[in-house]
C-alpha cells in the first residue's frame, strides 16, 4: 500500500510505503498557495514552519 503524507511541522511530504516513511520533499509554494496546507495544520492545532 502506498500513501502520502504531510508532516504539518516542517511542510515535507512523505510516501509511506508497506509501513515505513520515507521523506520525499518539501511543499511547493503553488500547493501552498492553492491547497492552503499551513491553514489546515494551523486549525488542528499544529504550528508549522513552512
Amino acid at each position: 500500500m502506498l500513501d502520502f503524507h504531510l508532516n504539518c511541522t516542517t511542510g515535507m511530504i512523505s510516501i509511506q510505503l508497506f509501513g515505513q516513511n520515507f521523506n520525499y520533499r518539501i511543499v511547493s509554494e503553488r500547493a501552498i498557495k492553492v491547497h492552503k496546507p499551513r491553514e489546515a495544520c494551523e486549525a488542528r492545532g499544529f504550528t508549522t514552519a513552512f
